[in-house]
């Protein structure tokens, strides 16, 4: 977080728009929380508050906690969908050009990954978010239900939040839709005068 407030200050950039999605939106929590001032709105997606969140099926978490689906493009095919949900679960084109675009973290990386995410929360904090909120769920999530959007929402001073009916991937899979919800809210948001 240190190190993007200190690019900023290198640019002469004030304030930005944060987006974050997935274990990329515990990023964009933090940085926040830690910098309102610099953020001045903040769209999250297919993400949660941490360990307070409402888990995603147990058969579906145990496949997301190992590397493999990054390692093998073969796996991915087999439990994509199941993993992912939404057009994933159909359209296997999709999910082949996904599965083809993904280069594998090393082990230790990925074992870096959940250790830091392990424990982690923003559930206690989210209440010194200042930036107004747009928080989007995919409809079938298997990964981070749709609740979850609910439950980081209520801890927000100023929080929309809004269901696209797609999966856990639905910025990569319904990329037009995404952005024109993710410009319309930062519309709505003007920078002040």
């Amino acid at each position: 977080m240190r190190l993007a407030a200190r690019l900023l200050d290198r640019l002469g950039i004030e304030a930005v728009d944060v987006f974050g999605v997935s274990w990329g939106g515990a990023a964009a929590q933090e940085f926040a929380i830690r910098y309102p001032q610099r953020c001045r709105t903040l769209t999250l997606a297919a993400t949660c508050a941490g360990f307070v969140m409402v888990p995603g099926a147990p058969r579906v978490l145990g496949k997301l906690l190992s590397p493999k689906r990054y390692l093998d493009p073969d796996y991915l095919m087999q439990v994509g969908g199941e993993l992912y949900g939404g057009i994933l679960r159909l359209e296997r084109d999709v999910l082949k050009v996904h599965a083809d675009a993904l280069r594998g973290p090393s082990r230790r990386g990925y074992l870096y990954q959940l250790l830091a995410l392990w424990g982690w929360t923003s559930w206690h904090r989210l209440h010194r978010v200042q930036a107004p909120t747009l928080v989007l769920m995919g409809a079938d999530d298997p990964i981070v239900p749709p609740v979850n959007g609910r439950i980081v929402a209520a801890r927000l001073k100023r929080a929309t939040v809004e269901t696209v009916d797609c999966g856990h991937l639905f910025v990569l899979t319904r990329p037009a839709e995404t952005a024109r919800r993710v410009e319309r809210f930062m519309a709505e948001h003007p920078l002040p005068a």
